[in-house]
């Protein structure tokens, strides 16, 4: 992994810490998770806004990951947890 800085690109030592390490602020709707892409780890951040809406005018978009799965999830969540999604 690298880090560009002002002298150009840099190897990053320890790309864990880079991920969650203390320069990393904690922020609502945002955390790191690892996954496998074949037979290589990743680290992926995944980003969430989450706004009240009126009944009936929710809207669940997504880019770069499959809308039924999102859907699959949404729908767990709400009943396994009790959280009104929709």
């Amino acid at each position: 992994m690298f880090e560009m800085t002002a002298g150009g690109l840099r190897e990053v030592s320890n790309p864990s810490e880079a991920f969650a390490g203390s320069g990393r602020k904690e922020a609502p709707g945002s955390v790191v998770t690892a996954c496998v892409e074949g037979s290589r780890p990743l680290l992926v951040e995944v980003q969430a806004l989450v706004a009240p809406s009126n009944p009936g005018s929710a809207r669940r978009t997504t880019l770069g990951v499959d809308h039924g799965r999102v859907a699959m999830l949404a729908a767990v969540m709400e009943k396994r947890l009790g959280l009104a999604l929709a």
